[in-house]
């Protein structure tokens, strides 16, 4: 066995890598919280003992919108989500619809149109294609003579029945006869009879 008076050994070789990052916040890279966009530089040595340089150009991006593209939204331009994502909510989003609902943010095509009328089946007014009560036509729960000038005037009927009776001109009457209108029966009554001779 032949032995030589002197060491072999590899030349050392340095290395170097770079990464491009861009990062939400802050980003963590070889043990440290790095908030703020720059070049980072880290020595350290390698696998062959070696130095090593790694070089890390980072940018820092801010919370700037939704970046969930399934919530109502979202912001394609956004790069950093701040939490403002809101889900969608499906319904009518028409404030003059019967059925708006103010919590919809994406109308649904539900929307169905007021129809006013009177919504009491047990009414006489009753329509079933209302949804919305009257406020000016409201229900009808009585029928009768709607005129004031009628003598027998229903100030609680709110639908005329055509039952209404007028005031009959005044009877002709001999002179010893009187007529009294009875406004219960809606007649004129005569009284009075012939004097005796």
């Amino acid at each position: 066995m032949q032995t030589f008076p002197f060491t072999i050994s590899c030349l050392c070789i340095p290395t170097s890598s770079l990464s491009i990052v861009s990062s939400c916040n802050t980003y963590v890279w070889n043990g440290i919280i790095y908030d703020t966009s720059g070049v980072y530089t880290y020595l350290t040595t390698n696998s062959s003992g070696c130095d090593s340089t790694a070089i890390l150009n980072l940018t820092i991006n801010l919370p700037d919108g939704c970046t969930d593209s399934t919530q109502f939204n979202y912001n394609p331009n956004a790069l950093c989500d701040d939490g403002s994502c809101i889900p969608f909510i499906y319904g009518c989003t028409d404030s003059t619809a019967f059925n708006y609902n103010p919590n919809a943010n994406t109308n649904d095509g539900s929307c169905i149109a007021i129809v006013y009328g009177c919504t009491d089946p047990l009414a006489l007014n009753y329509y079933p294609g209302a949804n919305v009560l009257d406020p000016n036509n409201p229900c009808c729960y009585t029928a009768g003579c709607t005129d004031p000038i009628a003598c027998n005037y229903d100030s609680l009927a709110c639908i005329d029945d055509n039952s209404c009776i007028y005031q009959g001109p005044i009877p002709s009457l001999a002179c010893y006869e009187s007529a009294t209108f009875d406004t219960v029966t809606c007649a004129w009554i005569v009284t009075g009879s012939q004097p005796v001779q």
